[in-house]
């Protein structure tokens, strides 16, 4: 299945945490996950490693080679 992907580059700032969303890349609207509701928080080296291991959960979860291509 070919990754959906739509324009929308944005940072959502939250009680002091950013959120940013992977762009181009969005959610495949296919597995009905709430938009962004599991956005890896990114603010400093560390968080990179919570990045790469949400990407292997999302990959295990759905089954996509690419996972990694919904992240920065």
């Amino acid at each position: 299945m070919p990754l959906q992907v739509k324009a929308s580059p944005a940072n959502i700032v939250t009680n002091e945490k950013r959120w940013v969303k992977s762009s181009p890349v969005m959610w495949p609207t296919t597995y009905n996950i709430p938009e962004w509701k599991y956005c890896i928080e990114i603010q400093n080296k560390e968080n990179q490693r919570s990045l790469r291991l949400f990407s292997i959960y999302f990959h295990r979860k759905h089954n996509l080679e690419k996972a990694k291509t919904f992240f920065y």
